[in-house]
This record gives C-alpha cells, sequence and structure tokens, in this order.
C-alpha cells in the first residue's frame, strides 16, 4: 500500500509514494493560490478543513490513492472551525486515512531530505532556519542507507542554555523591517521573504569592520519575535554604532546597504564558528547545507570556495522540503532522489491561450 507525508505550517504540502516511487511533491500554495501557505499553525486559508478535503480528491481523482499505510507528519495541528463551525482544537491528520500516523521532526527531515537528494553516499549536514521542534540549528553525519546521526544541537553561546537554541534566521530576516528598499510587511508576512531582498541589497553594501563585532554581538543576544523582545537588542546595536532602527523612518541609501552588507558578514562569522571545527573533524566530507538559512547563496559559496569543499544544496531547502524529508528517511533509497518534474501540472493551463490573446503589449 501507499505512503502520504506531509508538512502542515507554512510553506506546507504533501508527498505521494507507491511501491519505492515518489509519484508527487505537493506544495499546498500551488493549489490556494498565496505564496508560502500551509494548512496549519501559519500562513493559513479561512477554510483550512474545506482546503484539505479538496487536496485530498485531488490526490484520489490523480492516483487512485485514499487509503496509506503511513501518513508521515509535522506541524499539522491547528485551532479553527470543524464543518459545523465549532473551534475545536485540530490534528489535519485525523482526516487522511492511514494505518499509522508518525510525527517526525523538522531539522530532521530537513537532512533526510537535502542528503537523500545529493549524490553523495557519506556527508556531513548543517540545517539551520528560524527554527522547529527540535531546535534551529543542527548538525548531522549521514550514511547513504544508515539512519542518520546527529551530532550536535547547537545552543546560543553566549548564554550556554540548554533550552537556548543559536537561532541566526531571525536575527539575518529582522533587517528587512527597516530596510526602505524592501517593502513594508507585516512581520508574519516578511519574514518569509525578507531575507532573499536583504541578500539581494548586499552587494550594493560594503562590510563596515568596525560595526561587524557589534552584529556578531546581536547575533549572539538571541533576539526573537516573541513579545518583541528583539527591539531592546536591535536599539543596542543601532547605539553601538550610531544607526537609528526605526520602522517610521526605514533605512535608505549607503547605510542600508552597509547595514545588510555588515548583517551578511556577521551571519557568515556566526555559521562558521560552529561550521569550521566539524570541517576540520572530517575533512574528507563533502557538505550538505539544509533549512531556511540554505537559501543563503553568499554563505554557500563562501564555504564551497574557502574551504575548498563540495557543497550540496538541495532545491528545496526550507520547509517546502519538510514532506519529502519525511518520506526520504522512510525509503532511505540506494541512489539520489531527483523530484525536479515531480510536482503538479499547472492547473491552469487551460486559460493560458486566453491570457495570451487578451495580453496587450505597452511599448516602452
Amino acid at each position: 500500500m501507499a505512503n502520504i507525508s506531509f508538512h502542515g505550517s507554512h510553506n506546507g504540502g504533501l508527498v505521494l509514494e507507491n511501491n519505492g516511487e515518489i509519484l508527487c511533491v505537493i506544495e499546498f500554495e500551488r493549489f490556494l493560490g498565496q505564496k508560502n501557505f500551509g494548512l496549519a499553525q501559519y500562513k493559513t486559508p479561512r477554510h483550512i478543513m474545506i482546503s484539505l478535503e479538496e487536496i485530498l480528491k485531488w490526490v484520489k481523482k490523480e492516483y487512485g490513492l485514499y487509503e496509506f499505510d503511513n501518513c508521515f507528519f509535522s506541524s499539522t495541528d491547528f485551532v479553527g472551525e470543524n464543518f459545523e463551525g465549532k473551534h475545536i482544537l485540530f490534528q489535519l491528520t485525523e482526516r487522511i486515512n492511514a494505518k499509522n500516523i508518525i510525527h517526525c521532526q523538522h531539522h530532521e527531515s530537513h537532512a533526510y531530505g537535502c542528503f537523500y537528494q545529493s549524490p553523495y553516499d557519506e556527508a556531513l549536514i548543517f540545517s539551520f532556519d528560524g527554527g522547529g521542534d527540535d531546535g534551529e540549528f543542527n548538525v548531522y553525519k549521514a550514511k547513504r542507507g544508515e539512519e542518520i546521526i546527529r551530532l550536535e544541537q547547537v545552543i546560543n553561546p553566549t548564554y550556554n542554555n540548554p533550552h537556548l537554541y543559536y537561532n541566526l534566521g531571525f536575527a539575518y530576516m529582522i533587517f528587512g523591517q527597516y530596510l526602505n528598499d524592501i517593502k513594508m510587511e507585516s512581520l508574519g508576512d516578511g519574514n518569509l521573504v525578507w531575507p532573499g531582498k536583504i541578500m539581494g541589497l548586499v552587494s550594493y553594501g560594503n562590510v563596515n569592520e568596525d560595526w561587524l563585532t557589534h552584529f556578531i554581538k546581536f547575533y549572539k543576544d538571541d533576539p526573537d519575535g516573541m513579545d518583541n523582545q528583539y527591539i531592546p537588542k536591535l536599539n543596542r546595536l543601532g547605539n553601538s554604532i550610531g544607526v537609528n532602527f526605526d520602522i517610521a523612518n526605514r533605512l535608505s541609501g549607503q547605510v542600508a546597504y552597509d547595514v545588510a552588507a555588515t548583517s551578511q558578514r556577521a551571519f557568515e562569522e556566526c555559521f562558521l564558528e560552529v561550521a569550521k571545527p566539524y570541517f576540520n573533524e572530517y575533512p574528507n566530507l563533502p557538505i550538505c547545507i539544509v533549512g531556511g538559512c540554505a537559501l543563503n547563496i553568499i554563505l554557500n559559496t563562501r564555504v564551497k570556495e574557502e574551504f575548498n569543499k563540495e557543497v550540496f544544496v538541495g532545491p528545496n531547502p526550507n520547509d517546502c522540503g519538510l514532506a519529502l524529508g519525511h518520506m526520504l528517511k522512510y525509503l532511505k533509497p540506494k541512489n539520489p532522489i531527483d523530484i525536479t518534474y515531480k510536482g503538479i501540472p499547472i492547473l491552469d493551463s487551460y486559460t493560458l491561450s486566453e491570457k495570451i490573446t487578451n495580453y496587450q503589449f505597452v511599448k516602452k
């Protein structure tokens, strides 16, 4: 019988497998028409239950699958309305007809998803992002066909607290709120799109060496969005470097670009402080980088060039790859998995000719 895996929060999706073959990789945003959407916890549609039912109907229609041996899941709980309009705590997996419902951890799934898409038989894996149920930054060692071993769950070096993990993703992202070249959005929406825009601004800026130690201190000061705890820490950074971080008066021009560039360098240095001892301990192993922070191509390129490392970053390193990671932990395939063409077809392809016919070319 077939298996299904399901990640519910932002960038949510599901994966179908039958007889060892990945049939499709579905990102919910394709059905819902909203970037980064999920079906539970965060970035959800109004009618969650109906949305899930429609997606499962599509799965049954396209693949004839509606019963499964296993459902592997993460982040599928939510408080919302059931079909009777009552507010309840609900697990979306309860709507999936599976013999076994198996919870999967966030970074472990990132690690499996990246490694089994890579060309390597053995590798070091660095998984880091804004956080999941197993921390924010984990280091793994992987060998094809075997369970992946976690070498370290990285804690914040400033506080040395086993319950205070090292969140480089939030610290990098939050500057998007204060740079005028970046569209102002709510923190809940912006945090998923600002990092890429900040990375684009880096090329216009210069690293300010006088600022750098202060930025590194900010990264290690555990800035967090809970109750806006990051604001006094960001204010301390601003006072140290003579820059005012004010949403009402966002930074423009060279100062903004230098903030982006210096923050980028601080992000890299904080990562390398963790990673370099592993580079030295396992000098012959290639590197896999995964998690939302793996989308930072500047860091990835530096690791490859400065340390002469083979580096693999999968096509889906952020949370859109989690459902695949759940499934690959179960399958542990002998050969690298290629899911390049495993997405769903263009859902509105039948309207393409009409759009082209009605399109007006405007001369500038």
